[in-house]
């Protein structure tokens, strides 16, 4: 049977079965993935980084200890194919959550960019050289003092910049050797 080029454009843009019912793991949003696929996330998340620090897509999974099509299909489109080589894009819209601390509490919040979650990585960074005495306070707080966080739902964080507060958030914390950024 020949089925016209009309036909199979329809056949394509229908999903059929069980695909139409989940979305693509890159397309999934963070609070509807389980905590099984945020750790994959994060992993993916990982695979991208080493990637912009000129790694090969098969080292950067042998790296972290991901499969290539696990972290293929979790990236989507922030890798792309250039003369048979994945090549990472500048930037992605990856939903991730991330810790902040506001208004003297930690809290979860979900962000879409790399940008932002720099930003907040550099933040808990210097949070973490402060309250050892490797970072003075005035220029921590001029750094972050005007800062805005902008979330997925367009709700707006200011970063905690007191001393206090951030001694009282650090001494409530469990007393682990690393703390992770990223929340799953």
């Amino acid at each position: 049977m020949v089925r016209s080029n009309k036909a199979r454009q329809r056949a394509k843009a229908k999903p059929k079965g069980l695909a139409r019912l989940w979305p693509k793991p890159h397309r999934a949003h963070w609070r509807d993935m389980a905590s099984g696929a945020k750790a994959q996330r994060v992993r993916a998340l990982e695979v991208l980084r080493n990637m912009r620090a000129n790694h090969s897509l098969t080292a950067s999974c042998k790296l972290v200890g991901m499969d290539i099509r696990a972290a293929k299909s979790q990236l989507g489109n922030a890798i792309f194919k250039k003369r048979r080589r994945y090549h990472a894009r500048k930037t992605d819209h990856l939903e991730r959550g991330m810790f902040i601390y506001e208004r003297g509490r930690i809290r979860t919040i979900i962000v879409n960019d790399p940008k932002t979650a720099s930003a907040l990585g550099h933040y808990l960074n210097d949070i973490k050289l402060l309250l050892r005495g490797k970072l003075n306070f005035p220029t921590f707080k001029q750094r972050y003092q005007t800062i805005v966080i902008v979330d997925v739902d367009g709700k707006v964080h200011k970063l905690e910049v007191r001393l206090d507060r951030l001694t009282e958030i650090e001494l409530s914390r469990e007393d682990v050797v690393f703390v992770d950024i990223y929340d799953y």
